[in-house]
């Protein structure tokens, strides 16, 4: 769900503001039962944003640190131990 609302912010070129407020929003409502697949696909999107070169995505992979807080992700290491 949080990576098709993302693409969809890419796509209009929202601003960051909106993207934040969507995404906290977004992450509020997924179940408990699927947070942890959630935070896997977000976290994921993170890393392959922080391995680009451009500086579009590394800023949208900070704003995802909020969406993994959000989805009780606490560290980098907490989704090796689920």
């Amino acid at each position: 769900m949080i990576d098709k609302l993302m693409a969809f912010h890419r796509e209009r070129k929202t601003g960051p503001a909106v993207i934040v407020r969507d995404l906290k929003n977004a992450a509020d409502q997924i179940p408990d039962h699927a947070r942890v697949d959630e935070a896997v696909r977000v976290q994921e999107a993170r890393r392959k944003a922080n391995r680009s070169r451009q500086r579009g995505p590394q800023e949208l992979g900070e704003l995802l640190v909020g969406v993994l807080t959000s989805l009780g992700v606490k560290a980098a290491d907490d989704l090796n131990s689920a």
